[in-house]
């Protein structure tokens, strides 16, 4: 059965292996009939086991890109039953349709992949990737470690036997940012200090990763320094009476951080 958006009455036979007849009916079905076609046996001459017709038929005119035209074929064997081929299918595209299903990054950040790809691009389809001055490819998909921050032009083709088109895209190569040293931080023992978000309690070094304005990833770290323990020094004990005062660590102390005892008067 001839698809619908083909113009039926246009079919004409290219090339047959054996003498055959057509016919094309009102419904759009075609037969093809070979006559006394004795084929032999493909396990005596494989070669000559196969029969086949080709044929050109016009599309109806004004097809839009995207549309399928399907085939299936029946074949039959004198009055053994059909053999039933698989459903071909032909999709209608331009090379500009082809370059519409085209997903690209435009705005990368140094050291990263610059990624591309044509969605559901036809086989017979050759495409050509030419990121200016820096790198070409071929095929359907893009894939490339930016080495250098700055703009860029991107070339993209799509070519075929029956079409060719293009379309240009700028790059921006953002630097990769510097990392950052963020100041030591001091900790005494049994102390705990909070280092990008989290309480750490142990000395190390301490690391974590930002995005900046540009969505670029910056790494930015900490050092935790562990002071030594220092033990309490029990020196003595002084005694002071009400209304004195003593030399403490060469500070006179006020009466009232010290504890009274009676004293005589």
């Amino acid at each position: 059965m001839l698809d619908s958006n083909l113009e039926w009455q246009t079919l004409a036979p290219l090339a047959f292996s054996h003498p055959v007849n057509i016919d094309v009916s009102e419904n759009g079905e075609v037969t093809f009939t070979f006559d006394n076609i004795m084929l032999p046996d493909s396990s005596s001459n494989e070669p000559e086991s196969h029969g086949f017709i080709t044929y050109r038929i016009d599309l109806i005119s004004g097809l839009a890109a995207g549309t399928s035209i399907y085939n299936t074929a029946k074949i039959y064997f004198d009055a053994n039953p059909d053999v039933v081929t698989n459903t071909a299918i032909n999709t209608i595209y331009s090379c500009n349709s082809v370059l519409q299903n085209l997903s690209l990054q435009t705005e990368v950040c140094e050291g990263t992949s610059l990624t591309g790809e044509i969605l559901d691009s036809p086989s017979n389809v050759q495409f050509e990737w030419n990121l200016i001055g820096l790198e070409t490819q071929t095929g359907s998909s893009l894939d490339f470690v930016t080495d250098t921050s700055g703009v860029f032009d991107l070339d993209v083709t799509a070519s075929a036997n029956s079409c060719s088109a293009d379309t240009s895209f700028v790059i921006t190569t953002y630097p990769e940012p510097f990392p950052q040293i963020m100041p030591s931080i001091n900790l005494c023992s049994g102390d705990s200090v909070l280092i990008f978000g989290v309480y750490e309690t142990n000395a190390g070094n301490y690391f974590t990763t930002v995005q900046n304005v540009n969505g670029c990833d910056s790494i930015t770290s900490q050092e935790l320094i562990a002071l030594p323990f220092i033990p309490t020094e029990i020196i003595d004990t002084t005694y002071i009476c009400a209304g004195d005062s003593t030399l403490i660590f060469e500070l006179t102390r006020p009466l009232q951080e010290f504890t009274l005892i009676p004293c005589k008067q």
